[in-house]
């Protein structure tokens, strides 16, 4: 990664989940600078109207308003940034709709924190994740050669 101010915004609905995030980010991430929390569309719009984000990791169902939604807000504003969503839907359509969005990864909710942390490295670095899947022993899934188109 290079060396610079990194700036994330965790968004997830659940106090519990975005609290855990924040605190993993902050333990194991110091090249985080700065992290902040959301906890609807709304205030990620809000946040995004006076900051600057590198990366957004966030859930993909939000009280106010559709995550995919969101991700088109910040794809519109913020075409570099990097968006890892962290999901608990492993269904197939569900999956496409996130790969038609252009995410830069997507994390199952049901992964352990170190992959949280792998993740989020690696989508920093450059890399262009499809799925994080938390089976034993399993790999990032990459996009095999497909850029994205920012």
């Amino acid at each position: 990664m290079e060396e610079k101010d990194i700036r994330i915004l965790l968004v997830d609905d659940h106090d519990l989940v975005l609290q855990g995030l924040k605190r993993i980010v902050e333990c194991s991430l110091p090249e985080i600078k700065k992290i902040c929390t959301a906890s609807s569309g709304r205030e990620v719009l809000q946040l995004m109207a006076s900051q600057h984000f590198d990366l957004f990791l966030m859930d993909i169902e939000l009280p106010d308003m559709s995550g995919l939604d969101v991700i088109s807000c910040i794809r519109e504003k913020y075409p570099e940034a990097r968006i890892v969503v962290n999901t608990m839907h492993e269904e197939v359509w569900f999956i496409k709709n996130l790969i038609h969005c252009e995410v830069d990864g997507i994390l199952f909710k049901s992964v352990d924190a170190g992959k949280v942390v792998e993740a989020v490295r690696q989508v920093l670095g450059g890399r262009h994740l499809l799925l994080y899947v938390c089976r034993a022993g399993a790999q990032p899934d990459e996009t095999h050669g497909r850029q994205p188109s920012r």
